[in-house]
């Protein structure tokens, strides 16, 4: 017993040595991400976020053969037309963090 109080001691305080005191040599301290500052209100986009439809327009968008979107818009609403196809981004957006805000409506 007094052989695996004494091994289990020995191993504790090698652990104990072993753990580095410096963070720094261990952690990721660079790129620094830079801060992004939300919007005024809670409705409006971060700072750094690309706006894909404002409720004007459909300037940031193209059908699927890269003509004007053929959807309608109602108030600040996109809709689909039956029949106007596949609509898609004129950016190409390859990593994306989408916030899609609006309702669904059956008829």
């Amino acid at each position: 017993m007094k052989k695996i109080f004494t091994s289990s001691m020995l191993l504790l305080s090698i652990a104990a040595f072993a753990q580095n005191k410096d963070p720094e040599l261990t952690e990721i301290w660079q790129p620094e991400p830079r801060v992004v500052n939300p919007g005024k209100t809670a409705a409006d986009a971060p700072e750094d976020a690309i706006v894909l439809f404002n409720g004007k327009d459909f300037s940031e968008w193209q059908s699927d053969d890269g003509k004007p979107a053929k959807w309608k818009q109602d108030g600040d609403a996109m809709t689909v037309v039956k029949g106007a196809g596949v609509i898609k981004t004129k950016r190409n957006l390859a990593i994306a963090n989408c916030i899609l805000n609006g309702a669904h409506q059956l008829k």
